[in-house]
């Protein structure tokens, strides 16, 4: 959900987008107002309320940088793009909690290989798939609005097991096959409470995995300034975290400094890295805006109010 400020003396208030619909009440200059939808050049501020788009100013409870505008928005995510001409463009993700949600999604699990995770957890086999199929699944289970790609994983073989923690519905699904072997300083989470609508960023322990009662969502990720190749100019994928924010930056080049710029840029000082490379990937609106055509064992859904 977007918040509006009226910039216009009397802004009418009609009950279709269009002039030619019948006017159903009247703001006043600096009125605030919640925006859910645009439509054509209006806004959608309630049932069979719009108002022209022109006569409204949003703000933003964080920073756009220079350079980048909005795309597209639905209640609780927002989507900034900037163009760099001839080269691929940077694509940022708002997410408020408040009114959008996150979850894990994963291809099949063929074997759990319960127990053999390095935690004593399990350490599944999962089949990797398109973002397309990603997509087309999880819009069944609910209002869909972007698919992204996020854990590292073993991209020799497929089944594959993911690289580091995933949780989510408060069940660790994967331990990590390189937890406490690789990175082991570098390794943190992504930790979110749906009840409190909150999210942080916070080293790995087994303790902050499986604790305090409430954050039921991680996903184990690196900091951004592990060697993943630092300076290569490659696909990049990073979220960050603030209060009831998360940021989620896609592009197909990158090096790691300027992802997390990006991410700074936005307002948010806690980020990590997901797998980037060949994986880096998004959808929005059964659109694809970054695409590659290596193939992924686990996503993040990101659902609209």
């Amino acid at each position: 959900m977007l918040r509006g400020k009226v910039n216009a003396n009397t802004l009418n208030v009609r009950a279709g987008t269009g002039t030619d619909h019948p006017i159903v009440g009247t703001l006043r200059k600096n009125e605030i107002i919640s925006i859910t939808e645009e439509i054509n050049g209006w806004y959608k501020i309630g049932d069979r309320r719009y108002v022209y788009a022109n006569y409204v100013t949003i703000e933003y409870s964080h920073p756009v940088p220079n350079g980048f505008r909005r795309i597209n928005f639905k209640t609780g995510v927002t989507v900034f793009q900037k163009d760099y001409g001839a080269s691929a463009p940077d694509f940022m993700l708002v997410v408020d909690l408040n009114f959008a949600s996150i979850r894990s999604s994963l291809g099949e699990i063929t074997n759990t290989q319960r127990g053999h995770g390095p935690l004593g957890g399990d350490n599944p086999l999962i089949r990797r798939g398109s973002i397309t199929s990603f997509s087309n699944r999880e819009a069944l289970n609910g209002d869909l609005f972007a698919i992204v790609n996020a854990q590292f994983f073993s991209t020799s073989i497929n089944p594959t097991s993911l690289s580091f923690p995933v949780k989510d519905q408060d069940t660790v699904i994967a331990d990590g096959y390189d937890t406490g072997r690789q990175f082991t300083n570098e390794l943190v989470l992504l930790k979110i409470n749906p009840a409190t609508k909150r999210a942080r960023i916070i080293p790995f322990s087994r303790q902050n995995l499986n604790s305090p009662a409430g954050e039921t969502f991680a996903l184990g990720g690196l900091l951004s300034t592990a060697d993943k190749g630092r300076s290569a100019q490659v696909g990049r994928t990073f979220v960050g975290a603030k209060d009831n924010l998360v940021c989620v930056f896609v592009t197909l080049v990158a090096n790691q400094r300027h992802a997390s710029s990006m991410c700074e840029q936005f307002g948010f000082t806690q980020f990590m890295m997901l797998d980037g490379g060949g994986s880096s990937c998004l959808m929005v609106d059964r659109r694809h805006l970054v695409t590659n055509t290596r193939q992924i064992p686990h996503a993040l859904a990101i659902f609209h109010g």
